[in-house]
């Protein structure tokens, strides 16, 4: 499977790929090219594959990504109903 070029549904304001500089699986530079074709936010970290889920501020920036997201949706409906 390629990433790059499925098409998400989701529009790429609501995406962030995060990258991980020091990932030996899948590498930088896919990921990086990933965000660039989906148009969407790169959050890239000095870590590994696995250990970018431990990155300092990561569930921080996360959990207000997506209650970010969620306060957009909410008015979106207020201003539609």
């Amino acid at each position: 499977m390629t990433p790059a070029r499925l098409r998400p549904v989701t529009p790429p304001h609501r995406i962030a790929v995060v990258a991980a500089d020091h990932d030996q699986i899948v590498g930088r530079e896919p990921v990086h090219r990933l965000a660039q074709t989906w148009g969407c936010d790169l959050w890239s970290y000095q870590h590994g594959h696995i250990t970018v889920m431990t990155a300092r501020g990561i569930t921080a920036r996360l959990h207000d990504r997506v209650l970010e997201r969620i306060e957009d949706t909410v008015a979106g409906v207020a201003l539609a109903g």
